[in-house]
């Protein structure tokens, strides 16, 4: 149960980095 949560937790950090920096380049 820990391991699927620190995965998921870890692939929504990940979407929200892309995000992140997709709008930077785009705010650019």
């Amino acid at each position: 149960m820990f391991i699927i949560l620190n995965s998921t937790l870890a692939h929504e950090n990940h979407r929200v980095f892309t995000f992140h920096s997709a709008n930077h380049i785009l705010t650019k």
